[in-house]
């Protein structure tokens, strides 16, 4: 069987299906696309569960301890994808488990889906979707507390050109989702530059370096980007002509798309949000990636276009790669979301990261770290919240 997402991910994908085949529950490879659990096939198809187990590229050298390898301390799990998205994962099986221990009989069934590509494009829930029907009602633990009922849409674009300015190599972002921490250029020609050259930036003879703050490119506000502020340094040099062109494009600590022209709000889904998340030059050639998140006030047409005549004026030309529209506040709300706001007297929010439930119709996002209890007929039920799992106890109820 092929593997589409590489073998890491695959191992994680046959881990999982391991585990809940030991739970008594039946599972089912797409090659290697989408992993699925059911509770019982026999009965009717009710609620589906949405998970993936691929995570963003991690930079080693940004940890105290290796990303792949987790590490409790201080009762905390750290390692990439502990809370985005494999602690959810774990924290779902677990719940199953429960579940199953308790003797809680189902009469609808319950199918875990596990994707493998969700953060490079959600691929995999394509394929999936493209053979097979989802439950009828669908959540996603992976969000943020207490219920995301709206997802901004989303816009990944890529542009490509042929560079005059004096630059061997400029190397920064791994991920397109994501804010990069680090940038480095090494130089062909002597810099010249009048601006400041700042703490964040070191400079060894034609070697330069800006050290930034990673941070999610939904909330691109909490980091500071490497690739713009290498980028408005080198631009104070009037031979670095495109360097100033992507600097007026993506302004350093911009992150609304100004400079762009297409910054936007509403009071729904909040403001637009824009960085340049990966940018390269190698043999002569610039290339780059942008990760637009926009409001429900407009479109991904508008918000194209307007980037493409901005990108024209600079003189690079810019396609699309990947796109999700906005998810707007679906009309049906399940009797469990809503007992669950009315409980713990919160309200559902939005969030600019547009996948996954924004790929998959009805599909809502429930987070996997909260406080609550519920009353079952087997005892109380409490989830307790940690940095990146859930803890389950139950206690049987006891007559009287």
């Amino acid at each position: 069987m092929a593997i589409p997402y590489g073998k890491p991910a695959a191992d994680a994908l046959d881990f999982m299906l391991h585990q809940l085949e030991e739970l008594g529950m039946t599972c089912t490879n797409y090659e290697y696309h989408m992993g699925a659990a059911d509770w019982d096939a026999s009965l009717p198809q009710h609620l589906g569960i949405l998970c993936h187990l691929d995570v963003v590229p991690a930079v080693p050298s940004n940890w105290k301890s290796d990303p792949f390898t987790a590490e409790i301390r201080d009762g905390r799990i750290y390692g990439r994808g502990a809370i985005d998205d494999k602690g959810p994962a774990v924290a779902v099986l677990y719940a199953l488990r429960a579940i199953r221990e308790s003797g809680i009989p189902l009469r609808k069934n319950v199918r875990f889906l596990l994707g493998c590509n969700e953060e490079n494009g959600s691929t995999d829930l394509e394929y999936y979707m493209a053979r097979h029907a989802m439950p009828p009602q669908v959540f996603t633990p992976d969000g943020s507390y207490p219920i995301i009922h709206q997802e901004k849409g989303m816009l990944r674009l890529q542009f490509t050109k042929a560079t005059a300015d004096p630059i061997a190599r400029f190397s920064a972002g791994t991920a397109p989702n994501a804010v990069p921490a680090d940038a480095a250029v090494s130089l062909s020609a002597a810099f010249c530059g009048t601006a400041e050259q700042g703490s964040q930036i070191t400079r060894q003879g034609n070697e330069l370096a800006y050290k930034g703050i990673a941070a999610h490119a939904s909330t691109p506000e909490s980091g500071d980007n490497a690739i713009t502020g290498l980028l408005t340094y080198l631009g104070s040099d009037s031979a670095f002509a495109d360097c100033r062109a992507l600097a007026e494009l993506f302004p350093h600590g911009c992150t609304d798309g100004s400079g762009l022209g297409i910054a936007c709000a509403d009071t729904e889904s909040g403001a637009l949000t824009c960085i340049c998340s990966m940018l390269h030059v190698e043999n002569g050639t610039l290339t780059g990636c942008v990760d637009i998140r926009f409001p429900v006030c407009t479109t991904k047409e508008t918000v194209l276009e307007q980037v493409q005549a901005a990108f024209a004026a600079k003189g690079i030309p810019v396609r699309g790669a990947d796109s999700e529209r906005s998810a707007p506040y679906p009309r049906k709300i399940p009797r469990l979301y809503r007992t669950c706001w009315r409980s713990t007297r919160s309200r559902p929010v939005h969030r600019a990261s547009a996948l996954p439930s924004a790929a998959a119709p009805m599909c809502m996002t429930f987070p996997a770290a909260w406080r609550s209890a519920w009353n079952t007929p087997a005892g109380i039920t409490i989830c307790t919240e940690t940095t990146s799992s859930c803890r389950w106890n139950s206690w049987r109820k006891t007559p009287g």
